[in-house]
C-alpha cells in the first residue's frame, strides 16, 4: 500500500472513531465521494476498518451498522452476498442487521453456514431479536453494567449475593468477543466506562 492510500485509510479510521449522529450525514456524503469506492481493494479496506472499529468502540457500533446498510448498494457492486458474509462472518451483529433489513437473504446464509449449525440457527431463529440487533450480553448483571445503572446493579448484587470479583456470564449475543473471554465484572465495567 502506498503512502497516500495508507494516509487515506488512517484518516478514514480516525473519522469513523469520532463519528456522531450529528456528523454522520456529512461523513456518509464525503465517503461516497472518496476514492474508497474506486476498486474492490479500497472497499474491502473500508469494510475491514468498519468491522474492526465496530468491535472496539461501543459508542460508534450502531453508526457502523448504519454505514454498512447505507453503503450496501455500492458494496454490492464489488462483492457478492457470500463475500459480504465472509467479510463479516465473525461479526454476528452486522450479519444479523443485514439479514433483518433484507439486504442478505436466508438462502445465502444456507450456502455459507451449514443448516442446523449454531451459526445458521442464530440468524434464522426468531428468539432474542433485541439482543441480536444490539449485540449485547443478555444477562441481567451485564445489562446493568453496560447501562451504568448502579442502583439496579447494587440491588442485584444484594439480592443474589454475586461476588463483585466474579466473571461476566458468557453470551452468544455479545458483539465484543473480548468481553466473552472470562471478563471480570470490573473489567466489563471499565470497558463501558461504567460504575
Amino acid at each position: 500500500m502506498d503512502a497516500l492510500k495508507f494516509d487515506q485509510t488512517l484518516q478514514l479510521q480516525n473519522d469513523i472513531l469520532i463519528l456522531t449522529d450529528e456528523t454522520y450525514p456529512f461523513f456518509l456524503e464525503s465517503i461516497k465521494k472518496s476514492s474508497f469506492f474506486f476498486g474492490k481493494f479500497q472497499v474491502a479496506q473500508l469494510l475491514f476498518s468498519i468491522n474492526t472499529l465496530f468491535k472496539i468502540n461501543d459508542q460508534i457500533s450502531n453508526l457502523c451498522i448504519k454505514l454498512v446498510k447505507d453503503l450496501y448498494d455500492i458494496i454490492t457492486k464489488f462483492f457478492t452476498m457470500s463475500e459480504i458474509i465472509n467479510l463479516f462472518h465473525k461479526n454476528k451483529t452486522i450479519v444479523f442487521a443485514l439479514l433483518s433489513s433484507g439486504l442478505l437473504d436466508r438462502e445465502e446464509l444456507k450456502s455459507y453456514f451449514a443448516p442446523n449449525s449454531f451459526e445458521y440457527d442464530f440468524y434464522i431463529n426468531t428468539d432474542n431479536i433485541f439482543e441480536k440487533e444490539k449485540g449485547i450480553n443478555h444477562h441481567e448483571i451485564a445489562i446493568y453494567i453496560r447501562k451504568d445503572d448502579l442502583d439496579s446493579f447494587q440491588s442485584l448484587i444484594s439480592r443474589t449475593n454475586v461476588n463483585v470479583n466474579s466473571r461476566v456470564p458468557f453470551s452468544h449475543f455479545e458483539r465484543f468477543t473480548l468481553l466473552n473471554s472470562q471478563t471480570t465484572l470490573i473489567e466489563f465495567a471499565a470497558f463501558f466506562g461504567s460504575i
